[in-house]
């Protein structure tokens, strides 16, 4: 059996993914950094849904100035519009043993096919 993988790896590979799915390019402000430190990285559906914490698809780079403005109502819904809406909204519903179950994985295969997918995502 493989070893699970790290929630601080899956992190680091989510912002790295996000970073690489985005261009490099806060799409609030257009600011574009290729190393990315000057951009932070907002989750759309918050973290604490297991569901969609590490999908790159439910994160944005942000420079500090937007990420202040997108937890604001405006802010929000402007990246809502520029998000696959339809697919957070489902992938949102859904409870955690409920979608593993679903999908027919353990948490530790849930979280390997993650960290690959992630990776993929930025190897491009």
């Amino acid at each position: 059996m493989n070893k699970s993988v790290a929630d601080s790896t899956l992190n680091a590979l989510w912002r790295k993914a996000v970073l690489a799915a985005w261009g490099y390019r806060d799409p609030l402000s257009n600011h574009c950094d290729p190393t990315g430190e000057t951009l932070q990285c907002h989750h759309i559906i918050k973290r604490r849904n297991f569901v969609t914490r590490w999908d790159w698809k439910n994160g944005v780079p942000l420079t500090v100035e937007s990420h202040q403005w997108a937890h604001t109502g405006a802010g929000h819904a402007k990246l809502w519009s520029l998000l696959d809406s339809e697919y957070l909204e489902e992938m949102e519903k859904w409870l955690k043993p409920d979608y593993l179950r679903h999908i027919g994985l353990s948490e530790n295969e849930f979280r390997i096919q993650l960290r690959d997918r992630l990776k993929a995502v930025i190897d491009g």
